[in-house]
């Protein structure tokens, strides 16, 4: 087990997205049904932005508006942060951090989301290696902070 290994290692690769004219009620359901936080937005031929569930909470159901009318794209968090597969898993996290983000969208090398890195499968990922807990806050104090 090594943090130089790829992230493409532990991304997901199953990813589901929505078109920015979705509406944020469609993309909630989805991601409830699908149980996951977050859904790439795509609009044309790329992704662009990220719907998650704190975009929901704050843009739409704080706010009072009818998530049936708002459309994904005016909700969705931007620039969208990408990183290629070939990344290192700690430099994945590290971009994570210095970005202020908990998910990275990966690409192929002609820029197509192939994947989604998130914190979690990073987590995930040191504690199935070494099944220790209070490994995982010593390598992330360590390694990364």
């Amino acid at each position: 087990m090594s943090v130089d290994e790829p992230v493409a290692r532990i991304m997901v690769e199953n990813v589901f997205t929505v078109t920015g004219e979705a509406a944020v009620a469609d993309a909630a359901a989805l991601m409830a049904n699908k149980r996951i936080s977050c859904l790439p937005i795509s609009m044309g031929q790329g992704a662009v932005g990220v719907v998650t569930e704190k975009d929901i909470i704050q843009k739409v159901v704080a706010e009072g508006r009818d998530p049936k009318k708002v459309r994904v794209k005016d909700i969705m968090s931007t620039p969208l942060i990408l990183a290629p597969a070939t990344i290192s898993i700690k430099d994945a996290a590290e971009k994570m951090l210095s970005h202020e983000i908990r998910r990275l969208v990966i690409t192929d090398d002609k820029g197509k989301l192939i994947g989604l890195a998130t914190m979690t499968d990073i987590i995930r990922w040191i504690a199935q290696g070494q099944g220790n807990p209070n490994y995982i806050l010593r390598y992330l104090s360590d390694e990364i902070g």
